[in-house]
Parts: structure tokens; C-alpha cells; sequence
């Protein structure tokens, strides 16, 4: 059973704020009470809905990176121009979705940063039927997965500069000349 408006408003409201509040600082200089001030609910409904601010948090990542999955699911077995297509699709994601993408994709977040590679990585290496244990062919979807998102991190962290339009460019030249 899904939430009624009210509920599905409320929680929409706890979100804003708590990424307008992550955007300012750290996970752990977050409190609730900054959060349902901030949205205008008391503390006994911000806890109807989540347990503490990690259960939060956790709740909007894993949304986030469902969503990155999902983008690359849809569009990489159906890809026909190699792995610039993909790009173009994880960095339009991205850029729809800039506020999160700028909080959880970053160089800091090394466990988010291993867990999308290993998603990757695995993906890539069923719909390309590749054995693990061709080492040539394994390592280079490792090494092009974790360079197309090194990549795009070291994008993020310059505040996605140059425009999109100019790092899709240079990503797909990179991407033609593998």
C-alpha cells in the first residue's frame, strides 16, 4: 500500500531540506532538528517516516544510484555505438540529477565509488558474455569502467566543468580511440 499525498508531501518536504542541508555539510553535522525546521513538520512525524537521518539518507542514495543503474541497464545490451552511448546516457543522469550527484558522487565516497564499479563492472561483463578469466578482456572492462567514472567524479569535483555538451565530446573521443 502505497502513501497517500500527505504523506508522499511530507516526505518530499524532509528530502529538500535534508539535501539543501547535505549541500551545506557533512552527513554527521546534520541534525533532525535542523531538518523539520527546516521543513516545517514536527519532530514526532520526521520519525513516522524514518528511523534517524542515516535511514534518510540511505533511503535518497540508494534512490539515486537505482536510478544511475536503471539508465545504464536501459540503454548499455541496446547500445550499438560502443561505449559512448552508455556515457552519454550516465552523464545525462547525472546532470538531471546534479544536486544528488554532487553529494554522494565524489572521490571521498570510496565505498559508493566500489559499489558502482562492481555493478559496472559485472554488468558489462554479462551482456558482453566476458569470462573473468580472460584477463585481457576482463581488466579492460575494468579499467574503462573505472576510468569513465573517474572521470566523470573528477568532472563533478571541478563543478562540471566544462560544460556537458564539452565533456561528452571529450569523453567520446576518448571513449573511439579504445
Amino acid at each position: 500500500m502505497g502513501l497517500d499525498r500527505r504523506q508522499r508531501k511530507t516526505q518530499q518536504a524532509i528530502e529538500r531540506e535534508f539535501i539543501r542541508l547535505l549541500q551545506a555539510k557533512p552527513l554527521n553535522k546534520i541534525s533532525v532538528a535542523e531538518i523539520v525546521s527546516g521543513a516545517d513538520i514536527s519532530r514526532s512525524t520526521f520519525y513516522l517516516h524514518y528511523t534517524d537521518i542515516y535511514e534518510l539518507y540511505d533511503q535518497i542514495n540508494n534512490g539515486f544510484l537505482d536510478g544511475l543503474v536503471s539508465s545504464f541497464e536501459a540503454y548499455y545490451p541496446a547500445v550499438t555505438e560502443s561505449y559512448f552511448g552508455l556515457a552519454q546516457r550516465l552523464i545525462d543522469y547525472i546532470v538531471k540529477n546534479k544536486k544528488l550527484s554532487k553529494i554522494f558522487i565524489n572521490e571521498n565516497n570510496v565505498s559508493l565509488i566500489d559499489k558502482l564499479s562492481k555493478i559496472f563492472i559485472d554488468k558489462v561483463l554479462a551482456f558482453e558474455k566476458i569470462d573473468s578469466n580472460n584477463y585481457e578482456e576482463y581488466y579492460l572492462v575494468v579499467w574503462s569502467v573505472r576510468g569513465m567514472i573517474g572521470a566523470i567524479i573528477n568532472w563533478i569535483n571541478e563543478g562540471m566543468d566544462p560544460a556537458e555538451g564539452i565533456f561528452v565530446d571529450v569523453m567520446r573521443k576518448i571513449l573511439d580511440r579504445l
